[in-house]
């Protein structure tokens, strides 16, 4: 399960804690998701994101590498009122907040001594729901679909060089948001009662804390040019963990190319580099590194805050995936 767990760890980023006008942490966040930013109910929404997702691999000559053609990545995020007839599973009735959906589609091939092996496709499905930012975002529940691929430290030829897993992993928390339920079902095992594993996760920095599969809309909210530092569940350990920025957050003046609301934009605009990764442990992982539009003007944020484009990284450093951004069709 903690390999199987460790991509799924490894997929998204991880959080920030810092409000879009440079406050320090536990300030309002800021729905920069918006063209003017001082709105902060929940007004319709409806954004769908769009990425190009490659993969560069290491040169490996002998043992196990891997290859990827070119993938896609799509968001949607919404606003979504709960009602009988909805019925979300897990979500109470007459919730008000925001839905994000996620989906990620690759097809790729693991090669043993340079013989490549045949082709799978990695698929991710991701939802979470959660409240408005007058509410701080509080995450209420999430669900992950997993079907991939991970490389296998024994194999002996092209054949067994890649290990499949197939599993769904559910958070959810509290209104006080101090204790989560995490369950983890394997897909694949034979074994009904060894199928699931459920455990519960204390949460002690509330007020600076998201889920994970939240957390690329919620870097929108916030100053990623600042020091960043908050709180998430570590799947593969099961705990709640801190995660802050690596080095200095770089703003720059930068060409982007991208369709928005069908337009194609082709232009030098304001944006933040910056990475994380885990703080609070011996091995943090590579950081992830991510870029995203810079907001100039509260009440006309053309791009919104977009994220522009992100880097992770193959499980055992296989190759390194970046996520473009090819379309946007943003709230309006």
């Amino acid at each position: 399960m903690k390999k199987s767990l460790a991509a799924l760890a490894l997929l998204f980023p991880l959080a920030a804690a810092v409000a879009c006008n440079g406050a320090v942490t536990g300030t309002p966040l800021v729905p920069n998701w918006y063209s003017n930013t001082t709105v902060t109910n929940i007004s319709e929404t409806k954004e769908t994101l769009t990425y190009a997702v490659t993969f560069a691999p290491e040169t490996i000559s002998e043992g196990v590498s891997l290859s990827y053609d070119e993938g896609t990545y799509t968001i949607l995020f919404e606003d979504v009122t709960n009602t009988p007839e909805l019925g979300l599973e897990g979500i109470p009735v007459g919730f008000h907040g925001y839905h994000l959906h996620s989906e990620l589609n690759v097809t790729g091939r693991f090669a043993y001594n340079g013989t490549k092996g045949e082709d799978f496709t990695d698929t991710v499905l991701s939802d979470v729901w959660f409240m408005g930012v007058s509410d701080s975002l509080r995450p209420i529940r999430s669900e992950k679909k997993v079907q991939s691929h991970t490389p296998n430290v024994s194999a002996t030829s092209e054949k067994d060089a890649g290990l499949k897993y197939d599993y769904t992993y559910t958070v959810s928390y509290n209104d006080e948001l101090t204790e989560a339920k995490t369950v983890f079902k394997d897909n694949q095992a034979t074994d009904p009662e060894a199928a699931v594993t459920e455990k519960t996760v204390k949460i002690k920095n509330g007020n600076t804390f998201f889920d994970n599969e939240q957390l690329l809309l919620v870097l929108r909210a916030l100053d990623t040019t600042a020091a960043i530092r908050i709180s998430t569940i570590n799947p593969v350990k099961g705990i709640e963990e801190s995660v802050a920025s690596s080095g200095t957050p770089v703003v720059e003046n930068r060409e982007v190319s991208f369709e928005m609301n069908g337009t194609p934009v082709k232009q030098n605009i304001d944006v933040v580099t910056f990475s994380l990764s885990y703080a609070n442990t011996v091995y943090t992982g590579r950081p992830q590194s991510y870029v995203y539009a810079k907001c100039t003007n509260p009440d006309s944020n053309t791009y919104r805050n977009v994220l522009l484009s992100m880097q992770t990284y193959a499980l055992d450093d296989l190759g390194t995936f970046t996520y473009t951004l090819k379309e946007a069709q943003f709230t309006k």
